[in-house]
């Protein structure tokens, strides 16, 4: 057996500490699958602290946190010279600002009202790298047996905080608050973390995050805590009041409330302990250590304690005084002569020039590196995953309700506006979404694809080209009298007949892109490329004029770029 083939399972997260600090005491590898486990470990939590202290000088006990975490490596001796010297816990304070004084707690003061200066104009995912990078997180981590664990973490934060960055707008306040919820345990977290194959460690996650998932060998461990049956404050299911205990003191309905609230507790602790026995393929090792409870069945581990000794043939216990095995590491592949070293660079320049060739072109990428000129930061398509006007949260809202409203009747338009805009952050603009929605529904264009009745939404569509796959996805295609017309819906701002000529000169090789793969897909002919403007009061459309030509130069454009 190997590491990697060893899941251990908590039931919650408040022993993650005490089993990190035991792994590392016996010099066992491991590492954390579950987004709320790696949310409590102390390396996020000292981050944590350390922004905390950014966001707020008078939060005393972040400030200390920062001070004492490896970032800034203050020690006690250091702390208590400060506070004997007359020193504050504020670094914002006149009594700082004033103060000459050296040491590590005057440095870590310094660097922390410079970014405190600097906070409201520093993005969120660049002062969180920045704390990584200047405090030398990552070199620090070689200072634990598994550095890469620790790296792992920092990128798995700093893909949170860029996701919550462009999703919601947040602060720095925002952000702080939000780690703190996600480390506290109340918050929902989606638990999956991706898991590195290549890394033979011990795999700790919750119950929750191995749903779904098997293992070789699984130990069921943190089932031994006492039942919560004594909460002072119970939501009844049934909607009514919360009922309320304070010492011998409670509301009228409290016992009521409490026991059918203890009731659903005991089945989803019976179903927790259910989906953790079950993830073993090969071997389930339970831990039965417990604090004894004379009130109801006690903990998951003492009921199991007693199921096993009324089955003594269906488990077997760890023989007293086992000693630790060590797992023998796997035998080394065989030795092979090593090539010439000329040999070797050769090979690995030609590996470099084949890789450094694109492999692949979005449609977008193409109507920026042609002809037209190059697109802007404001254009849409400058990121190939985003689209709408300049990738604004009104494009895409628009581009996710033409996904699915019916185009006949429209009669969905505001119910999907609402949800589109929800999910975009932007709920005050559903008005807005749902007209300009409303206007190209009502267009010529999009009219003329559902009177014919062969239209299709969201269509990809990918081809080589030479060497190169170009690729892209049509917002709307529909069987004309003429044949194929491909359809682009633009949410640019567009107010004369010259800004939609610009904008149809811009855009007028991703279209032809479409064009170039739908054809050499299905083997037919396009007749037309059309690009569809979202304006309030209409919706005006543009077709690319001479699509024979802007075919051959996308063609062209794409064979340049293999080069």
């Amino acid at each position: 057996a190997r590491f990697d083939d060893i899941a251990v399972l908590l039931r919650t997260r408040k022993f993650l500490r005490q089993l990190e600090r035991n792994f590392e005491a016996l010099d066992v590898p491991y590492r954390v699958e579950s987004r709320s486990l790696v949310f409590e470990t102390q390396g996020v939590r000292d981050i944590l602290s350390i922004l905390a202290a950014i966001d707020d000088p008078t939060d005393e006990v972040a400030v200390v946190a920062a001070l004492r975490s490896p970032a800034f490596a203050c020690g006690d001796d250091d702390l208590l010279g400060h506070f004997e010297g007359g020193g504050r816990w504020d670094y914002v304070t006149d009594q700082y600002r004033q103060s000459r004084g050296v040491g590590p707690v005057r440095d870590a003061f310094d660097y922390l009202h410079g970014l405190h200066e600097r906070r409201a104009w520093i993005p969120l995912g660049e002062l969180v790298d920045r704390v990584i990078r200047e405090r030398g997180l990552r070199e620090i981590a070689f200072a634990h047996r598994r550095p890469r664990e620790h790296w792992q973490r920092y990128r798995f934060l700093l893909e949170q905080v860029r996701a919550l960055e462009a999703n919601e707008g947040a602060t720095l306040h925002d952000l702080v608050s939000w780690l703190r919820r996600q480390a506290s345990g109340y918050s929902l977290v989606n638990e999956t973390v991706t898991p590195e194959e290549d890394d033979d460690a011990v795999r700790v996650m919750t119950v929750h995050a191995s749903k779904g998932l098997e293992f070789p060998i699984v130990i069921m461990a943190g089932f031994g805590g006492d039942r919560n049956d004594r909460d002072m404050l119970v939501w009844p299911r049934d909607g009514g009041p919360p009922q309320v205990r304070l010492g011998n003191a409670q509301t009228s309905g409290y016992v009521e409330a409490n026991a059918a609230e203890s009731e659903l507790e005991t089945y989803e602790r019976a179903r927790l302990v259910y989906v953790a026995a079950t993830r073993a393929r090969d071997h389930l090792v339970v831990s039965t250590f417990h604090s004894p409870s004379s009130r109801g069945d006690g903990s998951e581990a003492q009921q199991l304690l007693r199921i096993c000794a009324d089955a003594p043939g269906l488990w077997s216990p760890f023989p007293p005084g086992a000693s630790t095995v060590r797992l023998v590491p796997p035998a080394s592949p065989p030795a092979r002569d090593l090539p010439p070293f000329e040999t070797w660079r050769r090979d690995r320049d030609a590996l470099l020039r084949a890789q450094a060739r694109t492999q692949a072109i979005a449609a977008t990428v193409v109507a920026g590196t042609g002809d037209s000129g190059p697109e802007t930061a404001d254009d849409e398509g400058s990121q190939v995953f985003r689209r709408g006007r300049a990738a604004t949260s009104v494009g895409r809202a628009v581009h996710a309700v033409l996904q699915s409203v019916d185009l006949e009747s429209g009669s969905d338009v505001a119910v999907l506006s609402a949800a589109a805009a929800a999910a975009e952050g932007i709920p005050a603009r559903t008005a807005e979404i749902e007209r300009l929605v409303r206007a190209l529904i009502a267009s010529d264009v999009v009219q003329e694809a559902v009177a014919g009745n062969r239209y299709w939404r969201e269509v990809f569509v990918s081809a080589p080209v030479g060497e190169i796959l170009v690729e892209g996805y049509i917002d709307l295609l529909y069987e004309g009298p003429r044949g194929l017309v491909v359809v682009d819906y633009k949410t640019d701002s567009v107010e004369d007949d010259e800004s939609i000529v610009a904008a149809t000169e811009r855009y007028r090789l991703q279209g032809a892109a479409y064009a170039l793969a739908l054809e050499r897909t299905l083997g037919r002919r396009v007749a037309d490329c059309k690009f569809l403007f979202a304006r309030m009061e209409n919706a005006p459309s543009a077709a690319i004029t001479n699509l024979r030509e802007a075919i051959a130069e996308v063609e062209r454009v794409v064979t340049a770029a293999r080069a």
